[in-house]
């Protein structure tokens, strides 16, 4: 039976991931909207196409990195993996083990899978701009649709809940409070056409 220390620990360490699994969840209704804005104004794009341009790769960057923070395995890293090595070191019963055991294989990362290719945007072209990211090879293997990026971190949300609700009691309903994101930022990038 977890213990008062245990319970603050463990909630602080999933209340972490939470909120970087928060921001995916932003970061991909920013990008939405922009793409919906430039659907409904295409004037607009088409003047002001170098800012569009830039600011929709600075918060795909932005995403990668956070898509990355969650399921690093570096030691000390608020993310998925470090939860349930945190876990399986304290007294859980065999239920939440096996809650854990299919709460990963559902983020697990195969050839082709989204999360597989957001992790290598991640770490071949934002964290470390390797040669090989820069070639038409790469961006042919990793493609990705906001679709998938959709399934991705829906995987990853999932797997916190299924992960934490076991153990902790408690769900993480993080992508309903960024629902107005598309649709406000669609309004930012046509409202002001020139």
């Amino acid at each position: 039976m977890l213990n008062d220390d245990h319970r603050r620990n463990l909630l602080g360490r999933a209340d972490a991931i939470a909120s970087s699994v928060h921001k995916a969840w932003t970061y991909l209704q920013v990008l939405k909207g922009m793409q919906e804005g430039a659907t409904k104004d295409s004037e607009n794009l088409l003047a002001h196409q170098i800012a569009f341009d830039s600011i929709y790769r600075a918060v795909f960057d932005a995403l990668y990195a956070v898509i990355g923070t969650i399921a690093d395995t570096t030691k000390n890293v608020e993310s998925i993996h470090n939860l349930v090595k945190m876990a399986r070191a304290y007294p859980i019963d065999q239920d939440a083990r096996i809650a854990i055991k299919t709460a990963l294989s559902k983020i697990e990362e195969t050839d082709g899978s989204p999360l597989r290719r957001l992790r290598n945007w991640r770490h071949k072209h934002t964290a470390h701009h390797t040669l090989e990211a820069f070639t038409p090879e790469f961006y042919l293997e990793n493609k990705l649709e906001l679709a998938e990026v959709e399934q991705g971190i829906s995987a990853l949300d999932s797997a916190l809940s299924d992960i934490t609700y076991p153990i902790l009691g408690c769900r993480y309903l993080l992508r309903p409070s960024t629902d107005k994101v598309a649709s406000n930022c669609a309004s930012l990038f046509t409202r002001y056409a020139a």
